[in-house]
């Protein structure tokens, strides 16, 4: 059971990082595993989509680094199973590609191993990588 004064505490540096939801940690770690099994089964939307979708990591850091819940032992949890979840994201990405942005998220310039069509043809026409095409 998750300790009352952790979600308070939590709902708190939502707010405080503007990130406007009214979720526990289960929202944010739900969310990244569900775009990261997307990515496992070739993702069949566009790279804007891709992008869209990455910005839950986004949020996500944001809460990492929020001092405020260090004090909490469900806040460790919370940093372990992102890590899982971060490390089970990088193996579905390229090892050698690298999108040409300036950027402090090692998410962002991210590319996918494999992918549906749209995503790998708008990845080969803008950067000139190839991506593996899955079939769904």
């Amino acid at each position: 059971m998750v300790n009352s004064s952790f979600l308070d505490a939590f709902e708190k540096a939502l707010s405080k990082n503007k990130i406007n939801k009214n979720n526990g940690p289960n929202y944010f770690i739900e969310g990244w595993g569900d775009l990261i099994s997307a990515c496992n089964s070739g993702f069949q939307f566009s790279s804007s989509e891709f992008d869209y979708e990455l910005l839950i990591r986004d949020e996500i850091e944001k809460i990492l680094q929020s001092k405020e819940l260090e004090k909490y032992a469900e806040f460790q949890l919370f940093k372990d199973k992102i890590k899982e979840l971060d490390d089970e994201f990088r193996k579905c990405t390229h090892p050698q590609y690298k999108l040409p942005i300036k950027t402090n998220n090692w998410w962002q310039n991210s590319v996918l191993k494999y992918s549906g069509e749209l995503y790998a043809e708008q990845i080969k026409k803008h950067f000139g990588f190839d991506i593996q095409v899955l079939k769904d």
